[in-house]
This record gives C-alpha cells, sequence and structure tokens, in this order.
C-alpha cells in the first residue's frame, strides 16, 4: 500500500498543501485565459484537499462539471469536507475511466510523485485535448550542492522524480503533445514561509527571478513550471 493510501502521507501533510491552492488556482486560469481557452469540463488527477479545482470553479462561474480523482481516501475526504454551499465539484476515488472526456485536465504537483509519469500523462492526454501540469522544479545548483533537500522532499512529500524546466517540458512532447505554453512560477518567493532560510533565499530569488526567470530556477530553486499541453490534433491554440 502507497503512503497515499495508508494514511502516511496525511499523518506528514495535515492539509494536504491546501493552503498553496488559491495561488496554484490562479495561475492555471491566467494562463488559460492567456491562451483563450474557456473549458466547460475539468478533472484533475491527483486531487489531494481539492482545494485547487474548488477554486478554480470559483474564478470560472462558467465551467459546468469539475471532477477531482485521487487514490487516497484521505485526500479524497477531505475533498469533500472542503466545498461549500455553491460549489460544484465531485470528488472520486480511483482514476478516471477510459470512456471519459473532458475539456481539460489537471496534473497540479502530482508526476513528481508517481512511479510512471509517462503513463500518467498517456492517460490524460487519452480523456482530454489539453492538458495543464504544475511541476516543481528540484533538479538545480542549490539543491545538487545539497543533496539532503531531494532526499528530504522525498521522505516528506514523496517526490521520487525531480525536474528542471526542461525535463518537465520532454516529459509532455515525448509522449506526443505540444506545448501550448509555460510559466514559471516561484512559490519560495510568492508564498509565505516560516522556515528562516526560506525567508533569507527570498530576497536574492526575488531579484533573481526579475531579471531571467529561467536561471533564477535553474540556479537558486524554488520555483516550478506551470505547462499547457495540448494534442497535436487540435488547430488555432496560439502558442509561445
Amino acid at each position: 500500500m502507497s503512503m497515499y493510501e495508508s494514511g502516511e502521507y496525511l499523518a506528514n501533510n495535515a492539509d494536504w498543501h491546501a493552503a498553496d491552492s488559491p495561488w496554484k488556482a490562479a495561475k492555471i486560469d491566467q494562463i488559460l485565459r492567456r491562451y483563450s481557452q474557456a473549458p466547460r469540463s475539468i478533472a484533475e488527477i491527483g486531487t489531494g484537499a481539492g482545494e485547487v479545482l474548488i477554486t478554480l470553479g470559483r474564478l470560472r462561474p462558467e465551467v459546468e462539471s469539475l471532477t477531482g480523482f485521487d487514490i487516497s481516501p484521505d485526500a479524497v475526504r477531505l475533498a469533500k469536507a472542503n466545498l461549500t454551499p455553491g460549489d460544484i465539484a465531485t470528488f472520486c476515488l480511483g482514476s478516471p475511466a477510459s470512456g471519459d472526456r473532458f475539456d481539460l485536465v489537471l496534473l497540479v504537483d502530482v508526476l513528481e510523485h508517481v512511479e510512471d509519469y509517462w503513463a500518467m500523462i498517456r492517460s490524460a492526454s487519452s480523456i482530454s485535448s489539453f492538458v495543464c501540469a504544475h511541476i516543481p522544479l528540484e533538479m538545480n545548483v542549490l539543491s545538487v550542492a545539497r543533496p539532503k533537500s531531494l532526499l528530504s522532499a522525498r521522505r516528506q512529500v514523496g517526490h521520487i522524480h525531480h525536474f528542471n524546466v526542461e525535463t518537465a517540458l520532454a516529459a509532455f512532447t515525448d509522449q506526443g503533445l505540444r506545448i501550448v505554453g509555460f510559466d514559471y512560477t516561484f512559490g519560495a518567493i510568492d508564498l509565505a514561509s516560516a522556515g528562516f532560510k526560506r525567508r533569507v533565499a527570498r530576497l536574492p530569488r526575488k531579484l533573481f527571478a526579475a531579471v531571467s526567470p529561467r536561471h533564477a530556477a535553474n540556479i537558486l530553486g524554488g520555483a516550478s513550471v506551470l505547462i499547457l499541453a495540448a494534442s497535436p490534433s487540435v488547430d488555432g491554440v496560439p502558442t509561445t
């Protein structure tokens, strides 16, 4: 049984990172608007506490259905508890069925957790023409110099793969998808942190990111990449 199904992950991460979810949902909303995407049905695989999907529904009242899937009973329970009157999201234990279809599939901070992330990308693209993924960029100069940080992420939050922006983008193009666009996101800058070391690192990261987001991510870390990818058959979508 995996740490997500056994209760171990919840024991180590009591809120399942729900506090960061409104920020992630806002970033997803921004990239969808930039590329004129107005999905009516959205699914999220690995939905966790469900707050990304719930918040996205509040930001986009035109959405008709929101469906979150997770293999963890703890996550599904938390997600259902986070619903408020008026929210239309539903949450399911397990994975989408092969015959399901959605306008957009979200993979938010999940690919680094699964043994076969290629298979997850293929699964997502089999049920939607558009996939939007948020992936932490943990392979950077600072983390290579401090390998204990990668081992800590492995133990605490179950990250078994580590990406830089090039390998994250390649994960999608290797599966035949087209990159519509991508953004760097800097949670280490935008989100409050109680850790002393992270507070100290925030200013140089902020200054470096203002000059070159790519170099800031590759050298100092504290960044993720938000990717919008489409099936090759999709026409009429501008790309960066």
